[in-house]
């Protein structure tokens, strides 16, 4: 085992690392992805999402994680369902704290203030939902694009056409 700082666990980097060594590998590029994320960029709907998902958190957790406001729309919108089915039936509550969110390269950084300062080797409950979340959420890097996605970027974006079709390895 190995000190490993909390800082890094929520890093870019750290969820990069995680996919790898679950074998799973990016189908998009950071700047294809930001460009589908723009897509649904909507400045009304995006008040009134980070004010359902702040009463969700309210509501449903133990605190409301700072950053909501800094998610894209599609995200915002999607943590509070794609959190809520990671709990047990029976919880009327999330079961751990997640104390902020934030994007970096196209990833969902999660911090969780309750995660331990030993890092082991073995996937823990705080990187399995990092997994899960960060494959959960639509578009993501690990996904291809739909197909009206993918126009619509070829359209709007003509600088990423030669990276909007190739599988990243």
């Amino acid at each position: 085992m190995s000190w490993i700082p909390p800082e890094h666990w929520s890093s870019a980097e750290h969820v990069h690392e995680l996919m790898h060594r679950q074998g799973i590998r990016p189908q998009l590029s950071p700047a294809v992805l930001s460009a589908a994320l723009d897509l649904y960029e909507d400045a009304a709907l995006h008040k009134l999402s980070r004010v359902e998902a702040r009463a969700f958190f309210s509501a449903h957790a133990i605190l409301v994680p700072q950053g909501l406001e800094t998610l894209p729309l599609p995200w915002l919108q999607q943590l509070p369902i794609r959190l809520w089915h990671t709990r047990k039936p029976h919880w009327d509550v999330l079961p751990y704290l997640l104390k902020s969110v934030a994007t970096e390269a196209g990833v969902l950084r999660l911090y969780f203030p309750q995660e331990l300062i030993i890092k082991e080797a073995r996937l823990s409950l705080w990187d399995r939902l990092r997994v899960t979340l960060n494959l959960s959420m639509r578009p993501n890097l690990w996904l291809p694009l739909n197909p009206s996605e993918e126009r619509e970027i070829w359209n709007r974006h003509p600088e990423l056409r030669n990276e909007l079709f190739t599988v990243r390895s």
